[in-house]
């Protein structure tokens, strides 16, 4: 027993080394934890600041689209401070957004584009998010207008796909059906004569029309795509000189002619004195008209207008 004697000692010694070794082990891990939890916080709120600017970012867009660049890429934001809900600053939160076309520069396919957005924090926290848009088309309606004037839908009228104007729109008493949904800026006169399968909303927000600048940058992608047809501007009423005409084919033979690359255009185009032709309009007599002839042998077998023939 006495070669024992300071054992307690030891004992009482290594019990507390090991107490104080848990008793640490507890405070780091409960640390750590809290600065886990902070930072998945912080991390939250950085990016949903983040996914903020780009609904941000869109609806300036909406609201003014010349700020969207036709090329390259337009910088909406540039370090500016992040709010929250309440119009609060959050402390440490910046944000930069850019926004340009990203899809093919034809616009063949449709207008395409991107909206990046990057949040930066104090204490490094980087998020970036990226928003794919796409600009809406003229083409959608089945009828677009800015001024009505003295039109008027009537008379078994069916008018399939979406209709727009930012005018007043007047239905006839002899009626007429709409099998998409129908908008406008202003109101409906006699809307008890239409038949709406999607209803109608009165009171929108106007759409504008293209500018010049826009009309220009349309030009341009219609040459690139090889389908500008220029036309004449000279003529009475009814004497269009230009004509197109689309062409579905069903080059698969599986039914369906609305695949890619299934169809072509034809365009019709006739000069200063070549109106009848393209419009088939009909002359004040026959010998007149340039769209009846004859297969004619005599002229290297070429057909021959009846404006032209000799004789009466």
């Amino acid at each position: 027993m006495r070669n024992e004697r300071g054992i307690a000692l030891v004992t009482v010694l290594l019990l507390a080394f090991a107490l104080s070794a848990l008793s640490l082990g507890a405070a780091m891990m409960a640390m750590n934890g809290g600065l886990i939890r902070r930072y998945n916080e912080r991390l939250a709120v950085a990016n949903d600041a983040d996914l903020a600017g780009l609904e941000e970012a869109r609806s300036r867009l909406n609201g003014t689209p010349s700020l969207w660049p036709s090329t390259g890429y337009a910088t909406l934001e540039n370090g500016v401070a992040v709010y929250d809900a309440n119009g609060v600053v959050i402390p440490g939160l910046t944000r930069t957004t850019w926004a340009g076309p990203s899809g093919t520069s034809s616009g063949q396919y449709g207008v395409f584009g991107s909206i990046i957005s990057l949040l930066s924090d104090n204490t490094n926290i980087r998020v970036v998010r990226r928003l794919e848009v796409t600009q809406e088309s003229f083409a959608k309606y089945a009828y677009f207008t800015t001024i009505e004037g003295n039109i008027y839908f009537g008379g078994g009228d069916q008018i399939f796909g979406p209709v727009h104007s930012n005018d007043q729109i007047q239905i006839h008493s002899t009626g007429a059906r709409f099998r998409d949904i129908v908008r406008t800026a202003q109101g409906i006169s006699n809307p008890q004569y239409g038949t709406f399968d999607k209803g109608y909303e009165t009171g929108v927000t106007p759409i504008p029309m293209p500018s010049t600048a826009d009309l220009t940058a349309l030009q341009t992608q219609a040459q690139t795509g090889n389908t500008y047809f220029p036309g004449y501007t000279n003529g009475g009423t009814g004497e269009g000189r230009t004509r197109v005409e689309f062409v579905a084919v069903d080059l698969n033979g599986d039914g369906d002619t609305t695949d890619e690359d299934e169809g072509f255009i034809k365009v019709y185009q006739g000069g200063p004195s070549k109106a009848p032709f393209v419009t088939a309009s009909r002359p004040t007599t026959i010998t007149n008209t340039e769209n009846c002839g004859d297969w004619n042998a005599a002229h290297a077998n070429l057909f021959l207008a009846a404006f032209d023939h000799p004789g009466s």
